[in-house]
Formats: structure tokens, sequence, C-alpha cells
């Protein structure tokens, strides 16, 4: 089943305000908002038509600051490279209704 422009534009609309909705949420959308019952393979043929692709999302972290950063860099540009040792830091992360692909 194709779906007509209006359709396509309320899908287009949704990825721009959510770029990382699953294509079963699309589906559920379509149905719930405009009563239109269409297959999770219909929704990704019409993105796909409408030259939409995967891509991996990128996070960027809350506390992120440019100042910060810059500040960080020239901070530790007075150190030799014998000087530094980096540690990873453990981390929960309780955004779990984040999705790492998107459209």
């Amino acid at each position: 089943r194709k779906l007509t422009q209006s359709l396509l534009q309320f899908l287009l609309g949704t990825i721009e305000k959510s770029p990382d909705v699953y294509l079963d949420e699309l589906q559920e959308m379509l149905a719930t908002s405009c009563d239109v019952y269409v297959s999770r393979a219909t929704v990704w043929r019409m993105l796909r038509k409408a030259d939409f692709t995967m891509k991996k999302l990128l996070r960027v972290a809350i506390e992120c600051s440019a100042q910060a950063w810059f500040e960080y860099l020239a901070k530790i540009g007075t150190y030799r490279t014998d000087q530094l040792v980096f540690v990873d830091e453990s981390s929960v992360d309780c955004q779990t209704t984040y999705h790492g692909h998107g459209w």
C-alpha cells in the first residue's frame, strides 16, 4: 500500500521532530493519529523513496561546555606526554529510552 502525500508529510514531520523514532513507532503513530494501518515494510519503503537512510546518532553530554573544553585543552597542553595518565570512567546511563540510530 502506498501512502498519500499528506501521510508522507506526517511521517517526515514526525522524523524531523524525533529522528530516533523506530519504524514500529511510526507505524503506530499513523494508526493512532491518522487512522491508517500499514505495515512496517510500507513505512520503510516510503522513507527510502523519500531518500531517508538510517544513521548512527551522536549523543553529546549534557554537561558539555565549549569554554570548559578549551580551558582543558589549554591546561593539558602544558604537560609532556610522559606525564599524562588516562583513566576510563565507568558510569551508568539512565537514558534507557535513547535510540542509537535515527533517520
